[in-house]
């Protein structure tokens, strides 16, 4: 194959206690891009899209996960990439992930596939460390493999797949308007207090205990981030009352989605899904931010090929 279009898709990470170790895919938002190879080592980007994306082809997140992929192969072979359908930066569900993974699997994928997804993730998660400062990969990771992941350890890199119920419901609501990934970053302590670290820690392996064991009351006790939450939401307009209208709906459980703005609930049904979309934006709309909503389940699948 000499061209190839793929699509990634959107991801929720942090998933409330897991900031940068957890995160889960959801369908009916994400990145279509064509790629094609070249016969010099030229990266050509264009945009087909009605997002702002930067002209230069340095300046994308794609460039450094494919220079990363290209050293590994010891290979300079360029490549045409044209953005089809693309996720609004700065919205916090996984844009720059969206771009880096499905850049990297095209291309792994025109050369004949020399690289597994976990060396993917790694290539992608330098895509990540451009717009971040930090090469995380709790939006990546289920980008590349769908469902929901942990990632163990970074040094060395291990990420588990955690099973989840399958009636396990997701809303998003993007307002519009954009974070920077740094500028999100930039609003936490660099330190947490003993109290709060044992709190996350906690919070975190009962989201997981939850989500294996399909427990629904403690997957919604253990989404409390007392790290990053408080100090994010502020670059939220509303954020207080978007939360609370989203429990009085009856959903198990609401966060911020990975550094914002887009906020998240989880439930365990379409309708309870649907409602809390519809009373989010209600007052989103009221604080004057107009919205993007999706409803979907836990995609269980990441990036693929889309067939012509």
């Amino acid at each position: 194959m000499k061209k190839i279009k793929v699509k990634a898709p959107a991801t929720v990470s942090n998933v409330g206690s897991g900031f940068d170790i957890m995160g889960f895919a959801f369908d009916g938002a994400g990145d279509i891009l064509e790629l094609s190879l070249r016969d010099d080592e030229e990266i050509h980007i264009s945009n087909q899209t009605t997002c702002s994306l930067p002209e230069m082809a340095a300046d994308n997140v794609v460039f450094p996960a494919l220079k990363a992929m290209q050293d590994q192969l010891k290979s300079r072979q360029g490549a045409n990439i044209s953005f089809i359908q693309k996720i609004n930066p700065g919205s916090g569900i996984g844009s720059s992930a969206a771009s880096s993974v499905a850049a990297v699997f095209a291309y792994n994928e025109l050369q004949g596939r020399p690289f597994d997804p976990e060396e993917l993730i790694v290539f992608a998660m330098e895509g990540e460390k451009m717009v971040s400062g930090a090469a995380h990969a709790d939006n990546v990771a289920p980008c590349m493999l769908g469902g929901f992941t942990l990632i163990r350890s970074y040094k060395p890199l291990d990420i588990v797949k955690v099973p989840f119920p399958g009636d396990l419901f997701c809303t998003v609501v993007h307002p519009h308007i954009s974070i920077t990934t740094r500028e999100s970053r930039a609003a936490l302590k660099e330190t947490t207090s003993l109290h709060d670290t044992v709190t996350q820690a906690g919070n975190a392996a009962g989201l997981i205990t939850g989500l294996i064991t399909g427990d629904f009351d403690l997957i919604g006790r253990s989404m409390v981030d007392v790290i990053a939450e408080p100090r994010r939401k502020k670059l939220i307009p509303g954020y207080d009352m978007v939360k609370k209208s989203a429990i009085d709906s009856g959903v198990i459980g609401v966060n911020i989605s990975g550094s914002g703005p887009s906020v998240f609930a989880l439930s365990t049904s379409t309708q309870t899904a649907n409602k809390a979309g519809m009373l989010m934006q209600k007052k989103f709309l009221e604080h004057g931010l107009t919205c993007s909503v999706y409803i979907s389940g836990i995609a269980n699948k990441g990036v693929s090929i889309i067939q012509e």
